[in-house]
């Protein structure tokens, strides 16, 4: 999907074996990665070392915090070195336990992303990332042509058409974050147990 815009550029969230790969399959990209785990990102460093790729990817920890779009917070990764003109996206973290953190993902680096670039979110079948790729069209209506493939747990591709305001506000939106709020996850909220200690 992403071979014929040859990209300069790729944003990584969520780093590991696929680092290596996206770094062998695009020569010519240089790859920003992205984790909240630090442990696991020198693993990742050791792999890409082996395949000979560390110098065309930069590593970037980034731990998990609470960050607000509109009218939810999530979990989700902190505030990071955002390169400009991104290519692509690959969108694999952070981790199920974040409760939606990927959907914050998108629109903490929306407006860095090129028109034609391509966002791909791994994962799509399950029902948070279903509800994730609803509120972003919600979010940046007429912004994104909107692709699948049926590839593992289902690849979902959003390749960028215009640059358009994100509104945060829509009623989807709102009404999706009303229904987060159950007295389990605001006692997870407060308690800050969603995420594991060892970050």
């Amino acid at each position: 999907m992403w071979q014929p815009i040859a990209p300069a550029t790729i944003l990584e969230f969520g780093s590991g074996a696929s680092t290596v790969h996206v770094a062998t399959a695009f020569p010519e990209a240089h790859i920003f990665t992205i984790d909240h785990d630090n442990t696991h990102l020198s693993k990742t460093r050791e792999l890409c070392k082996s395949a000979n790729v560390k110098d065309k990817v930069t590593f970037i920890h980034s731990p998990l915090i609470k960050r607000r779009f509109g009218p939810s917070a999530y979990w989700s990764y902190s505030v990071f070195p955002t390169p400009s003109n991104i290519d692509c996206v690959l969108i694999d973290g952070p981790p199920y336990f974040a409760d939606r953190g990927r959907e914050a993902c998108l629109y903490a680096i929306h407006d860095s992303l090129k028109i034609g670039g391509i966002v791909t979110l791994d994962d799509c079948r399950r029902l948070q990332e279903k509800k994730t790729i609803a509120n972003w069209r919600s979010t940046f209506a007429g912004s994104f042509q909107i692709e699948e493939a049926d590839v593992g747990h289902g690849l979902t591709f959003l390749i960028k058409t215009a640059t358009t305001r994100a509104r945060h506000w829509t009623p989807r939106r709102v009404a999706d974050s009303l229904r987060r709020i159950t007295f389990p996850n605001i006692i997870k909220w407060f308690r800050g147990d969603t995420i594991p200690p060892s970050q």
